[in-house]
């Protein structure tokens, strides 16, 4: 992650310079201001282990919609400051969550999860932005931001049901588990580029693709209920309210488009 960091923050800086040292229009800098808010909507992509793609995710996160409002104000030809607030909204994988955890407990065995609601990332950011127009109808754009990032956990009913003989004995395990809704903050940070298509000189059409990042340790409340027994016998009862932590990378990858105006 600190590579990426450093390929972003380096393009920054680039694009800019680059645009200085060739001879492009540079969309009227001394007439036109680069100041804008725009507002985009699209789709939110999860991201490493936050993500159902393999067998080691803890958060078996799927794609969602992801909207954003921004705005940032340029003190030079390339260079301004902004404000950004993101919403998204991830899926959650059930059936994968089931897959996975099949594979380790006994074929006779029903296990079920269901969840209720989705992820929900909401976060208010502030930092560098970057503009170079290529000529009267395009201009690249880049971001680094950082800010508060507030991460919400759906509810989880975990269900696990086995009839079986041990020892001459009839067994039953009949397991309920309950997990309700959390959620907490915690600092992350944004960087993302895109185009911006200038019909008008006061308004403009936005493409971007951000990927952002934060880590979440949330607190959550566990009723736990049934009974359940190990591989000798022993019987575990449900310990009733307890509490337990969702500690996850809340990784994402968003894809928008949008409008913005120029101030």
């Amino acid at each position: 992650m600190k590579r990426a960091w450093f390929i972003v923050i380096c393009l920054l800086l680039i694009i800019p310079f680059a645009g200085i040292s060739q001879d492009v229009n540079v969309f009227d800098d001394d007439e036109n201001s680069k100041s804008f808010f725009g507002v985009n909507a699209g789709f939110s992509f999860p991201a490493g282990n936050y993500s159902s793609v393999n067998s080691g995710s803890t958060g078996f996160a799927l794609p969602g919609p992801g909207a954003s409002a921004e705005g940032a104000i340029f003190f030079s030809k390339f260079f301004g400051a902004g404000l950004r607030l993101d919403y998204n909204r991830h899926f959650v994988a059930d059936n994968k969550i089931v897959e996975i955890n099949a594979q380790t407990i006994p074929e006779n065995a029903v296990y079920d999860v269901k969840s209720t609601g989705m992820y929900e990332i909401a976060s208010l950011m502030t930092g560098l932005y970057t503009s170079m127009s290529i000529n009267n109808w395009l201009q690249i754009n880049g971001k680094a931001l950082y800010g508060p990032h507030l991460a919400r956990i759906p509810e989880f009913e975990i269900s696990y049901y086995r009839e079986y003989e041990f020892n001459g004995q009839d067994i039953v395990d009949d397991w309920t588990e309950l997990h309700e809704a959390a959620g907490d903050w915690q600092f992350g940070y944004l960087v993302g580029f895109g185009v911006r298509l200038n019909p008008s000189r006061s308004w403009a059409f936005n493409i971007s693709l951000d990927y952002a990042e934060s880590y979440q340790e949330i607190e959550y409340i566990s009723n736990e209920s049934g009974v359940i027994h190990d591989e000798i016998g022993t019987a575990y009862y449900g310990a009733g309210v307890t509490t337990g932590f969702f500690d996850q990378k809340f990784r994402y990858m968003l894809l928008t488009g949008g409008l913005s105006i120029f101030l």
